[in-house]
């Protein structure tokens, strides 16, 4: 299990199922590399896939979705900046084992994500922050430039 993997320990800011957005009004995919995934000093660039999935959300959520081997995914989520067109200020990290048998561990975070436009060739989503006050997070990647699959 992928929270397993990252020892992240942080029960105490785990945020209840129930306060997954609805509404879900865009999804991409884009190829290209993982620059790096870490939480602490467990760093899991090594076990990205080359893509990443972008979800939009009604309420203005925005999800950046690594996509790791064996079925896991790191999400990086949170609510869209007002003061910046292509930034994300987060609130919270999704950490999914791929298994429909266990629920995805929602934990509480504060950071923020840049992003460029994945139709206008390459870009680079750029996403850092902590986990509480002890654990810093980092997830960046690099698309190939080819334009996203809906």
């Amino acid at each position: 299990m992928l929270a397993t993997m990252l020892a992240v320990g942080c029960s105490a800011w785990v945020i209840r199922a129930e306060e997954t957005p609805p509404n879900l009004v865009g999804l991409l995919t884009v190829r290209g590399q993982c620059l790096k995934v870490s939480i602490a000093r467990d760093d899991l660039t090594g076990r990205c896939t080359g893509e990443l999935g972008m979800a939009v959300y009604a309420d203005g959520r925005t999800g950046f979705h690594f996509m790791m081997r064996s079925r896991h995914i790191f999400t990086v989520s949170g609510i869209h900046s007002k003061q910046q067109s292509n930034a994300v200020q987060v609130d919270r990290i999704v950490l999914n084992d791929g298994l429909e048998t266990n629920k995805p561990e929602v934990i509480a975070a504060e950071g923020s994500c840049t992003y460029g436009d994945p139709y206008r060739g390459r870009m680079t989503v750029r996403c850092a922050g902590k986990l509480g006050r002890l654990q810093d997070f980092v997830a960046s990647f690099e698309t190939d430039g080819t334009p996203p699959t809906e």
